[in-house]
């Protein structure tokens, strides 16, 4: 009688861990899903549309904030929000929706303490990235990782 309380014991424990090993399958595979996914804005632009997964957001610590009047017909985004390309052009990342940024061309007017004042860029009220900003401009180019 002893013994089979034993293997009972055994017999459940080997059954809860075949339980546990069929969940992380599952969920391994889940993570499979690309952190990262560009899509093409138009057939003539060179810029991509790139979605990422709540847990890549999550891990960049992305972090938006929305354009600001500024003056008359002039912008405000904060200063983190703006990269230079190689050739000196400006760019920002506006988040049409949740979780997607689109690159978008900007002409910084003036840069005020801790705040670029734009004469051409996205309309007032968009949100736009203001930490993580390398981050996905290496993953819409390749730069500084696999990217793609």
């Amino acid at each position: 009688m002893h013994a089979n309380r034993w293997l009972r014991a055994a017999v459940l424990l080997s059954m809860f861990a075949m339980v546990l090993v069929a969940c992380g399958q599952e969920a391994v595979e889940a993570d499979h899903e690309p952190p990262v996914m560009l899509e093409p804005v138009d057939d003539d632009s060179e810029v991509t549309r790139i979605r990422l997964t709540a847990r890549a957001a999550e891990r960049l610590a992305v972090e938006t904030s929305p354009v600001e009047a500024f003056g008359s017909g002039l912008m405000a985004v904060p200063y983190g929000a703006i990269f230079y390309g190689n050739d000196g052009e400006t760019w920002l990342y506006a988040n049409p929706e949740p979780l997607v940024f689109v690159r978008e061309h900007i002409v910084v007017d003036r840069i005020e303490g801790e705040q670029a004042v734009l004469s051409e860029g996205p309309e007032v009220g968009t949100l736009v990235a203001t930490v993580a900003v390398a981050e996905l401009f290496g993953a819409e180019t390749g730069v500084g990782g696999s990217g793609h």
